[in-house]
């Protein structure tokens, strides 16, 4: 048989997915393919000739078959359009980040996306929250810290059996430690022994969480978080766990960036 080509090959998938979904349970008549889709037995016709000469299903005395090729493009298929869905709902979020900062592909395949709202200004931060709550570890690389959200951490975790490990950008903890409200916050998180903090230059403008069960990105603008992206996959989390690594290879721990405080 004469290979079709790739394009030809891609625009039948694209052509025919209909079909091809319908003939991965087993095989059909043609007949049966006209009610199943609600289509005429011409247009049955044509794309079981279109599936053929692309070897994506073959003729059976028990009807149309999907091949193995056939089998393997709709997998292909189904994935490429949950890619295609999944950047279509982070399309804002990934507007919010600037153009040098990258979030790897695999991580927008089933991510949940949430965007801030003025009438839930802190669902970003629940969300967060309830992971780390839900989890016996988490590790977080955090570019932005807004006051009462690193209150609300200290109230929320310092109780908890959570081991945390954060990066948290240097212009963060200089700011912080400049106010004199936040001494006890700092001296707490210094001399806890489930949490572990320490400081880098993180050029990056989106935060990263990593637990035993999922993976977040958090996207902040100047005005403070815009949306949160969730995901249970293990690409996802291993991905986000790299870029923890990435960040924990050039930070100081923070008691040694304040001159041994809280010792």
């Amino acid at each position: 048989m004469m290979h079709p080509g790739t394009e030809r090959v891609e625009e039948t998938i694209r052509r025919r997915r209909g079909f091809l979904t319908a003939l991965r349970a087993g095989p059909r008549r043609k007949r049966e393919l006209v009610e199943a889709l609600e289509t005429s037995r011409s247009t049955v016709d044509r794309a079981v000739g279109d599936l053929l000469e692309a070897g994506l299903v073959t003729e059976t005395t028990e009807g149309v078959a999907i091949t193995l090729a056939g089998r393997m493009a709709a997998a292909i298929d189904a994935t490429y359009l949950r890619r295609i869905a999944a950047l279509s709902d982070a399309l804002e979020p990934l507007a919010a980040i600037d153009g040098q900062v990258s979030i790897d592909d695999s991580f927008l395949v089933d991510a949940r996306v949430e965007a801030a709202s003025p009438h839930v200004p802190d669902l970003i931060i629940d969300r967060f929250y309830e992971s780390v709550a839900a989890a016996t570890s988490v590790q977080a690389v955090v570019p932005m810290v807004l006051r009462e959200h690193l209150l609300r951490f200290h109230e929320e975790l310092t109780d908890r059996p959570v081991d945390v490990e954060m990066v948290v950008d240097r212009r963060v903890i200089d700011l912080l430690g400049a106010d004199p409200e936040m001494a006890g916050v700092i001296d707490a998180v210094i001399g806890s022994d489930t949490i572990e903090v320490s400081a880098a230059e993180l050029p990056m403008r989106i935060g990263v969480w990593v637990t035993p069960t999922e993976a977040g990105v958090i996207v902040y603008t100047d005005t403070g978080p815009h949306s949160v992206l969730v995901n249970t996959r293990g690409a996802a989390r291993r991905w986000a766990q790299t870029v923890y690594e990435a960040a924990a290879t050039e930070s100081v721990p923070l008691e040694r960036l304040l001159g041994g405080r809280g010792s």
